[in-house]
């Protein structure tokens, strides 16, 4: 299945954007797959965190240690086991294990005739069992033997007549039987609730949460031994969320038989996250046992670090030469010219004002993609999309890839992500070297609780410096207004733009693009008044005073400027063009006009924070002198090639089942930017330069084929098509 965008195009020339700038870095050494590198076995000395004479400042990260074989049932018969809940009541679940994966547990749903009606001939509902936020995985509805296959609300309608089928939805769960048969008995709707990867023990879930942690159920507990850092303490954060029913749990922590956490927790729909601090003995090695006694819900002991006792603050740790933290912001569909120094006059952004005055402005920076999957697979990897292999909806960038999380993570930093989710997902491997991951979808997804979580992961400080990456939709569509991110206002537009196209043949009124684009603005200004007090808030931390702050986007957003609403499709300037701004740490305010693409940003980010190059990075850093390299730029079925003011749009060879792409098939029309930074103009028949280019990109793209990555297939686990539909992404080929 691919996506693509709405599209209520009157006309049509467009190519897709992304970016590559190729130079050679020596080989840097490759953490090992599935464990947090940089914190394994033994007490890990920071590089540059101590001086002559002073100890240096050390952490020894527990949950490489943690073993599922290892782990057995609490021994007090009064904290009961895992799975308390077997009792047959109508709609009150029980959690299964599937004895053949002991990474999660099936949570059992039991649907008795009674709560059924019928909806026509064949097909009934019932209202939707609760299932908890939690759940995220496989849902599957039984009898018996017999199995229905899920379907989203549109596959549901269009199911053939002799499937057994049903849709989960957010109010109903229905169902159809196959020719129009009996309603049978004994259903049961079950959903998977994964707790730990499969391929790495010690990385923990609960549902829209990973983390390096330990995940037991209540019921459970493990033990594990440890080298003691001098005067340490042990920092640990409890995770629990309830399972649809009340209860208690207690995290209990010992160490060498002595206590150290005894923690009750209500749980609730809402995960319970909290720090905490436990002093050790002065030893030099421990035994720890983490167990979990109560009721079933899903609980996790995350980022269990032994770390110094004395941390100071960030930007002043008491120990010298601390590496610089970092918080990468990612504004998803933000154009460039939403900010004045980028030539915009629309939108009123004072506080992202603030922070460009005081930024390194990169003037001419671009996207490598004009949606969001691949643009962010290239901000991770360094790559083009091409080379990382992450081009369509059914694949993701090759996760043998070693990741920017990966190489800051390796180098002793402590690496957290809050996203609003979608393509910014687990599924799509985003989360790949973050020791800390949290995403909301829809239904929970808002500004305020995106910047909120970023904050609490921050002040859950343990010393180590810091990779924060905040990513948010609060600008994408629908397009949300006021302070509740009320989407109506455009899907009441949509209604009245359907009516209008097909009385207009197809066109879209302009009145109703400036309607569109006001409720974007709305948005950009509503983004900015939040980042105000909490860029504020990031200051007061001491974040930039050795730290560095990136705000940037992973692609622009179109205005019928080239007969496209939305994004995703043709490479125009309004769809690549982005900001790209880094404040902090000693940086000198100013604008630098050389071409710039997120594919730089690793590169950029290895050199402020020391850290070593990669060969498969195919940018440079863009804190030194260079010219404008080419940059290449993908979407749908097309290409852009960009060298310093001329622009090559593409029209690309291409599988009609897989778009995998061949080469480039033909320029389709061709651009100088110097002149016409609003593409109005074609020159590709008088320009002698543009067959030049033309000719460039043949040779660039035929590069980049020949490194190219195959992708990682994926898998959307439950609910993910809506989420991504409610983005207004909609399917083809399905």
């Amino acid at each position: 299945m691919s996506f693509f965008f709405r599209d209520f195009a009157s006309r049509a020339v467009g190519l897709p954007g992304e970016t590559a700038c190729r130079m050679k870095r020596p080989q840097s050494p490759r953490p090992a797959r599935g464990a947090p590198t940089a914190l394994l076995l033994a007490a890990l000395a920071l590089a540059g965190c101590g001086g002559e004479g002073k100890e240096r400042a050390r952490w020894v990260a527990l949950a490489p240690l943690f073993r599922p074989e290892a782990v057995r049932s609490v021994d007090d018969p009064a904290a009961g086991a895992p799975f308390l809940r077997r009792d047959p009541v109508d709609g009150a679940p029980l959690l299964r294990r599937d004895p053949a994966d002991e990474s999660g547990a099936w949570l059992d749903f039991p649907l008795p005739r009674e709560r059924w009606r019928a909806e026509g001939e064949g097909e009934w509902s019932s209202a939707r069992p609760p299932v908890p936020a939690v759940a995220r995985g496989e849902v599957r509805l039984v009898s018996g033997e017999r199995r229905f296959h899920a379907r989203d609300p549109k596959g549901f309608k269009k199911a053939a007549g002799d499937q057994d089928v049903f849709e989960l939805g957010d109010a109903r769960l229905r169902l159809r039987t196959a020719g129009a048969g009996e309603l049978p008995l004994g259903l049961v709707l079950s959903t998977w609730i994964e707790r730990r990867e499969r391929a790495a023990p010690g990385r923990a879930l609960a549902g829209e949460l990973a983390a390096d942690g330990i995940a037991l159920w209540p019921g459970e507990r493990t033990e594990l031994a440890s080298a003691l850092p001098r005067d340490a303490v042990l920092r640990v954060t409890t995770v629990a969320q309830g399972l649809g029913a009340p209860g208690t749990v207690e995290f209990r922590v010992e160490c060498d038989g002595r206590e150290l956490l005894a923690h009750t927790v209500t749980l609730g729909d809402e995960p319970v996250v909290e720090q905490h601090v436990l002093p050790l003995p002065d030893e030099a090695e421990a035994r720890f046992v983490f167990e979990v006694r109560g009721a079933p819900g899903v609980t996790l002991f995350a980022e269990p670090v032994l770390g110094p006792r004395e941390l100071g603050r960030y930007g002043a740790r008491p120990w010298p030469d601390a590496r610089p933290d970092v918080v990468l912001f990612v504004a998803d569909t933000f154009r460039a010219d939403n900010l004045a120094c980028y030539g915009g006059t629309e939108a009123k952004t004072p506080n992202l004002g603030r922070l460009a005055e005081r930024s390194v402005r990169f003037l001419d920076a671009r996207s490598h993609s004009t949606w969001t999957l691949p643009s962010h697979g290239t901000l991770f990897t360094g790559m083009t999309p091409v080379r990382h292999g992450g081009m369509e909806q059914a694949g993701t960038f090759d996760p043998a890839l070693l990741t920017l999380a990966e190489l800051f993570a390796a180098q002793g930093y402590r690496t957290g992500a809050v996203t609003d989710a979608a393509f910014v997902a687990r599924a799509f491997g985003m989360d790949q070297g973050f020791g800390w991951w949290q995403e909301s979808g829809r239904g929970e997804r808002s500004l305020a609780t995106t910047l909120a979580r970023a904050d609490d992961f921050l002040e859950r400080d343990d010393g180590r410096p810091v990779f924060l990456f905040v990513h948010t939709y609060r600008v994408h569509e629908p397009y949300r207004v006021g302070p509740d991110e009320d989407a109506e206002p455009l899907h009441a537009l949509w209604r009245r733009a359907r009516a209008t196209v097909a009385e207009n043949d197809g066109r879209l009124p302009l009145e109703l693009v400036a309607e569109y684009r006001a409720l974007y603005r709305a948005g950009v200004e509503a983004l900015d008044a939040a980042l105000g007090p909490w860029l504020a808030g990031l200051e007061g931390r001491g974040l930039l005073e050795h730290g560095y702050i990136v705000f940037t986007s992973d692609h622009g957003e179109a205005f019928h400027e080239h007969g496209d609403l939305s994004h995703g499709g043709m490479p125009f300037e309004e769809q690549v063009r982005i900001p790209l701004l880094i404040a902090g740490g000693g940086l000198a305010p100013r604008d630098e006009r050389c071409g710039a693409g997120l594919i730089d940003l690793a590169p950029t980010l290895g050199e402020l924070c020391g850290l070593p190059a990669e060969a498969q990075w195919s940018g440079s850093s863009l804190l030194r002198a260079r010219t404008s390299p080419p940059l290449l730029a993908f979407g749908r079925g097309h290409m852009a090639l960009v060298e310093g003011g001329e622009k090559a749009l593409l029209e690309l060879e291409t599988d009609a089942g897989s778009r995998e792409i061949h080469g480039v098939r033909k320029l389709r029309a061709a651009f100088d930017l110097t002149v016409d930074p609003g593409e109005r103009a074609d020159v590709a028949e008088g320009a002698a330069w543009a067959a030049e280019l033309t000719e460039e990109a043949r040779a660039r793209l035929a590069e980049e084929l020949a490194h190219r990555r195959g992708a990682s297939a994926v898998e959307l686990p439950a609910g993910a098509l809506q989420d991504l539909r409610s983005l207004g992404y909609t399917g083809e080929d399905e």
